[in-house]
């Protein structure tokens, strides 16, 4: 900013004024370059992520989670751990893993985001380090890259420095980070949008990238994405040219063209991740919310205590409490991360006076469509294609709103200097009702009723807050104020994003530096334990715990993930289907329970048959095991303060079946733990494939089979097994001698993925006992292979070069077109 000096002679007397008057001063504005606009939002995301990271960055804590927030403790650490363990000690890029229940592909499961590859390039045991490092630089990726698309739009610097810390430090972002995922998802939107600002300035290479980008993390976002892509561009569009059916078609052929690039660019990691979804219970099997969802009235509201929790977090995460203390619906991770700074809340609501008519009409009902799904439940359930009740990144989308109106706004009068006061007034008034709606309605907190709803000191802060920045917002159109303004208003958003991101992440239970180091945690005595175990047995096993090594408030079950061991436990979204098949089946989870295919706690010790016929040869227990568990398992040894039993009835990874049983008279048994010791379980439809082998005639009941019954049984599956002279995670080589034709069973879950080999000849892998493999073989000798590549590999991997060859194509043309005739694509520049 400069300050320039004018005087104005009086009209009567015009030399003596000039001797006496002295000159006034004006304030006018330096415009702010860019580039400088650029290096001052550095520094400033710089001072946020090192007020709010600073534990992490300077490793006082780690970045990982013991209360609500406890999946990135049990669910993300254990897979970044696992995805660089395979990368640098197993079989390279990720694909088969037994460490994933009793089985499980993973291709492409964490590889499409660049963070990730960062992450997990490092040594697994740095991981927990460098988490807090990763999501550090995350916020300063998603910021800087909303910052270049606001200054796509015009924006002046200052406005798109303020709506850059804005939309870094939201609610979602902030959030969002103690849960990993979703800072992937906004630092993708805030590259989509910006590479749809380039699109439409002539630009269009960035698109493609941008849609691959989001593909290969998660394909199910390119419906969310796409959606709201679509009409933020219909409304750059109709703001250039009206309803002007020739000028958009051209663009959305662009985007459909494009994005199909985008799609096929990405198609050796999305194909795999599509695949995993529909081999998953949520997709393919009986457990969707699909019908539930999709029958609820379609004009129902939430219930007062909904609707307070979504007030609130308009203001502030933690208004109705921080993690475990968390009031409000839902809870604190699933309840909706609307709040995108407090000045966005009054800001937003000036952009209106400022529009014509015609266009009024149109950004309210564009903002009356985006509050559509928080009124009407139903409507947010639709645009998750019923698939759940979750707001998460819709939320943030409506955030998004709010914020896109304020910039708009702001910069309006930075730039006009006008103001519409009243309606600046009325917006603080309302949002002050708002603010303090639960205590003016007498709505008592559901836990303490002696405490309040929303938080007191966030109350007064809040208002605080937006008393100032009203009083400023209303000095802005002053020439002679405005100086001293702007960087106050900059300061003050600075200190309330601080604030509010401080309480988010740091005002938890999180693990310090020396709870990671010490004997706690993954890093307790059941590593020495399954150290113990390895050099003791060197054949295949699987070990069961009866604890979680979590420091977390939940039970963890990804611990073979992060003690190398092969286990039957698994906590992921979308586990195997087979295998969650196999558990409901046996009614280990709850048939019809979309909640229980997440969280398998696999074969436990408390169904001992299972365990014997799923390879569980240890258990390991903090406590002795019961008098009646030790009639299955000898204890062999105690280090430190884990137990260790050993199984008295072990089967190897491949054992042979001489009967067989049909599905539907299986699941007519009352006892059906021993029936998978007697015989091979296969569908009723395919029975005439095993007429070779009789039909068991007489199962028993659970009280009439005795330890000689099940020493017997034991004792006929070992009598041919797999002889395995090589094992890794995808390739498994053996034999074996048979004297009659017999089914040899395999306990992996079914996947079309596994391929044998008999005598270097393909043969065809069966899905048999309820989701498991077996091939059924003649007597005689036998050299297998098993091989595992996921169906969709190679389609993948050819798609990708394909599209990436097109596209790299289509640059080159564009290129040369451009510098020899001096033209572009048939997309005019949208301003």
């Amino acid at each position: 900013m400069t300050t320039t000096y004018r005087q104005k002679p009086h009209p009567g007397n015009q030399r003596r004024v000039a001797q006496k008057s002295k000159p006034q001063p004006v304030i006018q504005e330096t415009p702010l370059s860019s580039k400088k606009g650029f290096y001052i939002l550095l520094a400033l995301l710089g001072g946020l992520v090192l007020f709010v990271f600073h534990d992490f960055l300077l490793l006082n804590k780690v970045f990982l989670y013991k209360d609500i927030g406890s999946d990135s403790l049990n669910g993300w650490y254990p897979e970044f751990y696992h995805f660089s363990d395979y990368l640098h000690n197993l079989d390279g890029f990720s694909r088969w893993s037994f460490y994933v229940g009793m089985g499980q592909n993973i291709t492409g499961l964490l590889w499409g985001d660049p963070f990730t590859w960062l992450l997990c390039s490092a040594s697994p045991d740095n991981i927990a380090y460098l988490v807090g490092f990763i999501e550090a630089l995350k916020f300063l990726t998603a910021g800087l890259l909303f910052y270049l698309f606001l200054r796509e739009l015009k924006l002046v610097p200052y406005t798109a420095m303020i709506g850059a810390m804005c939309f870094t430090f939201s609610g979602f972002m902030v959030l969002g980070s103690c849960w990993y995922l979703h800072t992937i998802e906004i630092y993708q939107i805030a590259f989509l949008f910006f590479s749809v600002e380039k699109l439409l300035h002539k630009q269009w290479y960035y698109f493609p990238f941008a849609i691959a980008l989001t593909g290969m993390v998660w394909p199910f976002d390119w419906a969310m994405f796409s959606l709201f892509t679509g009409i933020y561009v219909l409304v750059r569009l109709y703001n250039q040219y009206g309803w002007n059916v020739k000028k958009m078609l051209p663009v959305y052929g662009q985007l459909v063209g494009l994005g199909a690039l985008g799609v096929g660019i990405s198609a050796f990691i999305s194909f795999e991740k599509g695949v995993m979804m529909l081999n998953s219970p949520r997709v393919s099997g009986e457990v969707s919310f699909f019908s539930q969802l999709m029958s609820a009235p379609v004009f129902q509201t939430d219930g007062l205590l909904d609707n307070l929790t979504k007030i609130g977090r308009l203001f502030s995460n933690d208004m109705l409490g921080t993690g475990n203390y968390f009031a409000g619906a839902e809870n604190y991770f699933e309840a909706p991360s609307l709040y995108i700074g407090l000045f966005t809340l009054l800001l937003f609501t000036q952009l209106f006076p400022a529009l014509p008519k015609r266009k009024k009409w149109i950004f309210g009902i564009l903002f009356a469509c985006a509050l559509l799904p928080f009124i009407f439940p139903f409507f947010r359930y639709a645009l998750w294609l019923f698939a759940g009740k979750y707001y998460r990144i819709l939320a943030f989308f409506f955030a998004l709103f709010l914020l896109m109106y304020a910039s708009v706004a702001l910069n309006y009068i930075c730039t006009t200097r006008k103001i519409n006061y009243k309606i600046l007034f009325c917006t603080f008034f309302g949002l002050l009702i708002l603010l303090y709606s639960p205590n003016m309605m007498g709505v008592p907190h559901p836990y303490q009723a002696n405490l309040p709803l929303f938080q007191s000191g966030l109350q007064s802060f809040c208002l605080w807050f937006l008393l100032l920045y009203t009083l400023l917002i209303s000095l802005l159109p002053l020439k002679n104020t405005v100086r001293y303004v702007k960087p106050v208003l900059i300061g003050l958003v600075f200190i309330e994003l601080a604030y509010m991101a401080n309480i988010t992440v740091n005002k938890r239970d999180i693990v310090s530096y020396g709870e990671m180091k010490g004997k706690k945690g993954y890093n307790d005595y059941s590593i020495e334990a399954v150290n113990y175990l390895h050099q003791l047995d060197s054949t295949f096993y699987r070990i069961q715990k009866t604890y979680g090594s979590s420091l977390a408030i939940h039970k963890s079950l990804k611990d073979p993930m992060t003690q190398r061991f092969y286990g039957t436990t698994a906590y992921m979204n979308f586990n195997q289907l087979n295998y969650v098949q196999f558990l409901s089946a046996l009614q280990i989870i709850p048939p019809n329970d979309e909640y229980a295919t997440r969280w398998l706690e696999g074969l436990t010790i408390d169904r001992p048959l299972l365990q014997v016929f799923g390879n569980v040869h240890y258990n390991l227990s903090k406590q002795p095991l019961p008098p009646q568990a030790l009639l299955l398992n000898d204890s062999i040894n105690k280090i430190g303060d884990v137990y260790i039993y050993k199984n008295k009835f072990t089967l190897p990874f491949g054992y042979t079946y001489s009967h067989y049983l049909p599905r539907s008279a299986f699941d007519s048994l009352s006892f059906k733990d021993a029936a998978l010791l007697k015989a091979v379980v296969t569908d009723d439809a395919d029975t005439v494939n095993y007429a070779a082998l009789p039909r068991l005639s007489h199962p028993v009941a659970q009280g009439q089979y005795l330890l000689e019954d099940l020493a017997a049984d034991v004792d006929s599956l070992r009598q041919d097994t797999f002889q395995m002279t090589y094992f890794s995670q995808n390739k498994i080589q053996g034999n074996i001698t048979l004297n009659k034709d017999k089914l040899l069973f395999f306990t992996i879950p079914f996947d079309k993925g596994w391929k044998v080999f008999d005598n270097d000849a393909p043969v065809t892998m069966e899905q048999v006992n309820i989701g498991f493999s077996g091939v059924f073989l003649r007597a005689g000798t036998h050299q297998l292979e098993l091989r595992f590549e996921s169906p969709v590999f190679r389609m993948g991997i050819i798609v990708s070069i394909i599209s990436f060859l097109l596209t790299a194509a289509l640059i080159v043309w564009f290129y040369f077109r451009k510098r020899n005739n001096g033209k572009t694509d048939a997309l005019g520049e949208i301003d």
